[in-house]
This record gives C-alpha cells, structure tokens and sequence, in this order.
C-alpha cells in the first residue's frame, strides 16, 4: 500500500477544517395556544401555560423559556408574592 505524500494529507486536513457547518437559527414564530397566563408581581415577567409546560417571558414580549418540560401536564402558573 502506498503512502499519500505529507503535503497532500495537510492540505487535505487544511480543506476539511475550513468547512464548518453553520446552523440557522429556528424560525420564531408566535405561540398560539398559550392558556393560564400569570403576571409577576413586579409586573417584568408573564408566566403561561403552552403544550402542558409552563414557560416564562418578558411581559413586554421577547423569546419565552420553558420552566418546565416533562410528560405530566402543567397547569395554573403562579408567583410568589416575593417575585
């Protein structure tokens, strides 16, 4: 078996470290179907009720994080008086 010329192997390892694969950001769309919204005593936060998990939010809109994600159903989001 003949061995590749070193040269050839750098270049080779030159070219496949200059592809990166780039992930695209999800499409945001808007949740519909969201239930059970509850509102942060401060008034900063919105808590809700989305496909049986409880995700938070800006109450001023932005990206809504999952508080929860399991098999049982969520529902009935409330805050503490303490926030």
């Amino acid at each position: 078996m003949k061995h590749m010329p070193l040269y050839i192997l750098a270049a080779l390892f030159a070219m496949i470290g200059s592809v990166h694969a780039q992930l695209t950001l999800p499409n945001q769309k808007p949740i519909v179907g969201a239930r059970m919204p509850a509102l942060s005593p401060d008034g900063k936060r919105l808590a809700f009720v989305y496909r049986g998990d409880i995700w938070i939010t800006a109450s001023n809109g932005g990206r809504a994080t999952p508080l929860t994600q399991h098999l049982e159903t969520d529902a009935y989001p409330v805050f503490s008086p303490y926030g």
